[in-house]
Order: structure tokens, then C-alpha cells, then sequence
């Protein structure tokens, strides 16, 4: 078989030069548009919410908001732990996750 190869190869000298260099070609438009990051980001995927309601206390906030958005992120794939703070018209909701698969969770939105 690796005779035939060869014979092959030595009896069809352009098709085998023209498919080496098909090959070549290939390989450097993949190599071009291959996604290469220089300094890869090593941190873990972040979700970070932030809600606004004036005049409500730390404990509305709380209950209103803040709770909520716990029990709506829980079910979450990949979520390990959920922070959470509850201050006077805010409250801030982190949840940290080391899986790619809630990267699409993680897109910044306009309200």
C-alpha cells in the first residue's frame, strides 16, 4: 500500500504539489481566523444585578426585590452561590459561576 503511495505521489508530481498547497493555503486563512487571546480573562464569569427603587428601606428591599431575584436565579445551571445586599433604594445581587454554559446569562442589558 505504501509503495503505491509512492509511485503515485512520484508519477503525478503537479496534482500532489497543487494539493499541498491547497492544503497550505487552508491552513493559513484557518490560522488568520483563529480567536487567539494574547492575556486569556482567568476570572470567573460574574453576574452582577443592581435594582433601584427610591425610597424604599433595607428590608422592603429585601423582601421586594432582592428575594426574588434569588429564588428567579437559583434554578440557574452552573450557579454555585448567590450573594446578595439589601441597602436603603438598592440592592445588589452577585452570582458568581464557573461554567461557560450561563455566559449567555451573563451579556450586559438595557432596562
Amino acid at each position: 500500500m505504501l509503495r503505491g503511495l509512492i509511485t503515485f505521489a512520484l508519477s503525478r508530481r503537479p496534482i500532489v504539489l497543487l494539493a499541498l498547497l491547497v492544503f497550505i493555503v487552508a491552513g493559513l486563512f484557518a490560522y488568520s481566523k483563529l480567536n487567539i487571546e494574547a492575556y486569556p480573562n482567568p476570572a470567573p464569569v460574574i453576574l452582577e444585578i443592581t435594582a433601584q427603587a427610591p425610597g424604599l428601606s433595607a428590608e422592603e428591599m429585601e423582601r421586594s426585590y432582592t428575594r426574588a431575584m434569588e429564588v428567579g436565579l437559583a434554578t440557574t445551571p452552573g450557579v454555585d452561590n448567590i450573594r446578595s445586599t439589601s441597602f436603603y433604594g438598592l440592592s445588589f445581587v452577585r452570582v458568581p459561576s464557573n461554567t461557560a454554559s450561563t455566559i449567555i446569562l451573563h451579556q450586559p442589558r438595557q432596562p
